[in-house]
Order: C-alpha cells, then structure tokens, then sequence
C-alpha cells in the first residue's frame, strides 16, 4: 500500500488557503461563528490553542483518508485525539522493530505532529498486545514487547525532530484491551487479539479548560 501524496498535498493547500483567508489577529467565536473583538490576551491565547488542536485534528484526519491502506485510524477526543495503528502494520509477529514500509507512514505522522506546541500538548505512545504468553528470548513477557513497540516509535519521531520533553512512551501489554472475547471458544478469537494488538498515539492538550466550546 502507498501513499497517495498528490490528493494529500491538495487537501493541506486547502486548509491552509482558508486559514491564510482569515485577517490578523482575527478570531473565530466557537459559540456564534461570528468575529470575535476587544478580547483580552489570555482569550487569545486559549484561541490560538483550540484552533491549533482543531487544526491537526483535521490534518490527521484528511491525511488518514488519503492513505491507501487499512489499520491506521483518528479518533476525537475530549481533551485532544488518538491516531490507533495495529500492530500487523507496525511489526512482524513478536518484532519490536518497525517495517521498513510503515516508516513514510510514521514520518508523516511525526511530520503533523512536529507542529503542535510543546508546552501545550503532550504526545503518549501507549504500546497494547494481545492476551497470548509471548515466547521469546528477547521478551520476558508482554510488558517488555509493549514497551519496545511503544519506545520504539518514540525513538523514531525524536529522529524526525519532535521534542523529547513532549514525548512519553507508556507499556500496557494486554491490561486495555480494545475488544474482549465473549467467551472462551469465541470462533472470533483471532480477529479480536489482532484488534488489541496495536499502538495508539495520544495527542492531549494539558489544560482542557480550553476544549469546553469545541
């Protein structure tokens, strides 16, 4: 699977056109869509936030959709969003160490990401498994393979130029599942451990005070 860059290229001139159309200093009201004037600096400045994590929200969003492949997804959230990426796209079966060919989609990512501000937006690379025992030299167990997924990539957006103070790497193993087996012979098993099997980017603005009118 490939990224189509063009229809990407085209859907970021467009959002940045109709944000280069606004005047100076100009501010939209989250609650009316009207103007908003003779607003204190620090109004501002919760502006400026709000319209930035709206911003990148949307840019995720419109990148994801352009990306010819499966297992990559953007979710809203109420303090910030999520980008989820399975695992089967990320690694080899029992692998801490990234396919060579998810690494342009992981430099995208890093490359929206880099612009969020440091101070106002943490980024959580949380790494999830499976509820299999893993059996392998390299990992003791679960915890030790989540925690290698989720350095890993903290490790490669630092190299992509992100800042290591807003960056932290969090091991799950199988303690979050996304989906739970309804019972022990559930002839789903598989395609619910693929499911839980993931790492999820957690983009979070720090004081979500400012989110109440998005």
């Amino acid at each position: 699977s490939k990224l189509d860059h063009k229809k990407f290229i085209e859907i970021t001139a467009a959002i940045e056109k109709e944000l280069g159309q606004r005047e100076p200093g100009t501010k939209l009201s989250p609650n009316t869509g009207g103007v908003e004037a003779d607003v204190d600096e620090p109004v501002d400045e919760v502006t400026d936030t709000t319209d930035e994590l709206q911003q990148k929200v949307e840019e995720m969003e419109a990148f994801t959709e352009s990306l010819q492949m499966e297992g990559i997804l953007v979710e809203r959230r109420a303090t910030g969003f999520e980008i989820e990426l399975s695992s089967q796209l990320l690694y080899v079966s029992g692998s801490a160490e990234l396919r060579k060919e998810v690494k342009g989609v992981l430099t995208d990512v890093g490359g929206l990401l880099k612009g969020l501000e440091p101070d106002a937006f943490s980024i959580e690379v949380q790494g999830h498994t499976d509820s299999t025992p893993i059996r392998s030299s390299q990992y003791a167990s679960n915890w030790e393979l989540s925690a290698a997924r989720a350095t890993g990539v903290v490790r490669f957006f630092i190299e992509q130029g992100l800042e290591s103070s807003q960056l932290r790497a969090t091991a799950f193993a199988d303690t979050q599942p996304k989906k739970e087996l309804a019972f022990a012979d559930d002839p789903r098993a598989e395609e619910v451990a693929a499911m839980n099997r993931r790492v999820v980017i957690r983009v979070t603005l720090q004081d979500d005070s400012y989110l109440q009118d998005l």
